[in-house]
């Protein structure tokens, strides 16, 4: 009888979807849990027992980061139609478009369509657009590692854009070193349950979700969903229905792995890690258009900017970089307190729509005495973290 293989728990799985990749015999399918996060299934009857699955699982978990950006930037496209169509500076979009340009690229990134979000490979600068802005629910990239190194495999350039724990399985998929693959990674946050995506569209009768974060109002001002229903496209920015912005601010619906993310450190996996460059939000830099934070961690990914004439970078110092995007030194292992990402299919099932989603969203706290104490409490876990932040934020700088 076939032994088979003890990959992670749903508690510590990260979704990457490298093992479902890994096994020769197709015997890995990834399907969404009960609670709207993607997880590996074993088909026993197809498995043989090898383990590699196991083992390659196993390497994403115990990880080693070494490359550390040497100077931080910030930076913009100077394209205006790039840059007003991304989520922040567009900087993502015009290193794609440049790779595609000099060196025949096929760029794979997150593409958000028919309201699911999954990884692809577009081959032509008019099909950019289905990889830009940001994606707040986790891409499926079942099958895009082998895709990757087929054509990697042939001579091609590879872009590959990714959250880290993504580009680390890609790394450990392909096993080797390739001079036509440049990889960008980004100042991840978590991942949020489809179930909460698929809740807000409903609750808002939303139709076909084309952007998770719509820039009409400027940059820093986007966070209303970009929608099309019965052929006309709107934003809706009415605060009381932004269920799916509320969940995800409050964290009480993120990946568990996500709140002890092991990614979350200057040392880096990829050549490029690009995100918002928040530090600009309140100051005279800020600029509606967007700004990106550049981090260019390898050779490489020095060189791509350096070859890259559509973007305009300035250098700023690390404390400035960090004390903006906390997530490059810290995760959330408080939150995981109130965090209730494995009760959410069932708190579904057993409750009153409306009463979950208050406790998930609590965007009605304010108003409604019976879930105050439970944002209170939430608030005083956040403050907590806040104190907790401020310490390891010193303690980070006294190091840079």
């Amino acid at each position: 009888m076939v032994r088979l293989p003890n990959l992670v728990s749903e508690k510590a799985c990260f979704g990457c979807m490298l093992c479902a990749d890994t096994c020769p015999k197709q015997a890995i399918t990834i399907q969404e849990n009960a609670n709207g996060f993607w997880m590996p299934y074993i088909d026993s009857s197809l498995c043989v027992g090898c383990h590699l699955c196991e083992h390659k699982c196993k390497m994403v978990q115990s990880l080693l980061l070494q490359d550390k950006c040497k100077q931080p930037l910030y930076g913009w496209c100077i394209d205006d139609s790039i840059r007003n169509s991304s989520a922040s500076g567009g900087v993502f979009t015009a290193i794609a478009l440049e790779m595609i340009r000099k060196h025949n690229a096929v760029v794979f990134g997150a593409s958000l369509q028919n309201n699911k979000v999954c990884h692809i490979g577009i081959e032509e600068e008019s099909d950019l657009f289905m990889l830009q802005g940001s994606k707040y629910i986790q891409s499926k990239t079942e099958g895009i590692y082998q895709s990757v190194r087929d054509y990697l495999k042939v001579g091609r350039f590879v872009v590959f854009s990714g959250t880290p724990c993504q580009v680390k399985a890609l790394k450990i998929f392909l096993n080797t070193d390739y001079d036509n693959l440049l990889t960008i990674d980004l100042i991840c946050h978590g991942v949020v349950s489809n179930i909460i995506f698929r809740r807000h569209i409903e609750k808002n009768k939303c139709g076909e979700v084309l952007a998770f974060r719509d820039k009409s109002k400027g940059w820093g001002r986007d966070v209303f969903f970009l929608t099309k229903k019965k052929g006309v496209v709107s934003v809706d920015t009415n605060w009381r229905h932004n269920f799916f912005y509320h969940a995800f601010q409050l964290e009480t619906c993120t990946r568990n792995s996500c709140y002890d993310c092991p990614f979350c450190r200057q040392e880096r996996v990829a050549d490029i890690t690009i995100g918002d460059y928040w530090a600009a939000k309140h100051t005279e830099e800020y600029d509606a258009r967007g700004i990106s934070t550049i981090l260019p961690n390898t050779d490489i990914g020095q060189k791509a900017l350096d070859v890259c004439s559509i973007i305009v970078t300035k250098k700023v110092d690390w404390l400035s970089t960090i004390k903006a995007n906390p997530r490059l030194f810290i995760s959330r292992p408080l939150f995981k307190k109130f965090a209730c990402g494995k009760y959410i299919g069932r708190m579904y099932k057993y409750l009153p729509n409306i009463l979950v989603d208050n406790i998930l969203g609590v965007w009605y706290s304010k108003r409604n005495l019976l879930f105050l104490p439970w944002f209170k409490y939430i608030q005083s876990v956040k403050q907590k973290y806040e104190s907790e932040y401020q310490q390891l934020l010193k303690q980070s700088a006294d190091n840079l």
